[in-house]
């Protein structure tokens, strides 16, 4: 077959391309242009098999050509972030898969592997047994019955955790020093943020020295200055939509909590 590389014609196509080949080396005909052009998969032939790799062009806008690459037989690795199109799912599917996604990510979350539900190689393990997840989700394995399980036992207790400080502009919960809560402060900080869009949510989780560890969301309607606050502290940083604090001393606690309630007023 012969080799085509496609890709968009900015820093995301072309440095997405040079790491490929970088690890991957392949003598491969090369179909870009302007950023702006990204209908690129309908310059690969169709009369005869392809092998074709596509990096950062959305699939919406060329899902006709790729499907009819598919029909004339061809290889295609397709990677991209941009908005794929309509997938065929249902709404209970689409909720299905978002359950699946967010569970396999909480399951992730903790001080050490043996605060998780699962090693992430057991869980590896496990779900790769479904070669399609709705095909796992229906068949309720006893791995993703009690990794649903968990999660869902770990946010109500989240959920419930006691507010340090609530305004207009911002909520902070503690969460104690216990495997669950360890287990759950990664997916709660993304639930309150949904639940509170026009405030910014903070988790202080005790940590085992009296320290805490803090988890630092942006609010969703203003999605800035999380970094900020997080910087006014010693081990603070991150993005500006989220951020943390590593260590944050028992005796700066009242500190953050002031930081969390001037800055988005």
């Amino acid at each position: 077959m012969n080799v085509y590389d496609v890709f968009n014609g900015d820093a995301d196509g072309i440095c997405a391309l040079i790491q490929l080949r970088l690890a991957e080396p392949a003598e491969a005909t090369l179909i870009t242009g302007v950023k702006r052009d990204i209908a690129l998969a309908r310059q690969l032939p169709t009369t005869e098999p392809v092998n074709a790799t596509i990096l950062d062009i959305s699939l919406d806008k060329n899902r006709e050509a790729v499907d009819a690459l598919l029909a004339a037989g061809s290889t295609i690795f397709y990677v991209d972030h941009h908005f794929p199109g309509e997938a065929g799912l249902s709404a209970e599917q689409t909720e299905s898969l978002k359950m699946l996604g967010v569970c396999i990510n909480y399951n992730g979350y903790g001080d050490t592997v043996e605060d998780l539900h699962f090693h992430p190689a057991d869980l590896y393990r496990e779900f790769v047994k479904f070669a399609d997840p709705l095909e796992l989700i229906a068949s309720q394995p006893p791995a993703w019955q009690k990794l649903r399980s968990g999660y869902e036992a770990d946010m109500a207790s989240g959920l419930a955790a006691p507010v340090l400080a609530e305004n207009d502009s911002s909520l902070v919960v503690k969460l104690p020093y216990e495997p669950w809560a360890r287990r759950v402060s990664g997916v709660l900080g993304n639930e309150l943020a949904n639940r509170n869009p026009d405030k910014a949510c903070g988790i202080v989780t005790e940590t085992a020295d009296g320290s805490y560890l803090v988890s630092i969301r942006a609010p969703l309607n203003n999605r800035t200055g999380a970094d900020e606050v997080a910087r006014e502290f010693p081990t603070g940083g991150g993005r500006k939509a989220a951020a943390g604090i590593n260590e944050l001393p028992a005796n700066q606690l009242e500190a953050f909590l002031g930081a969390m309630a001037r800055f988005w007023n």
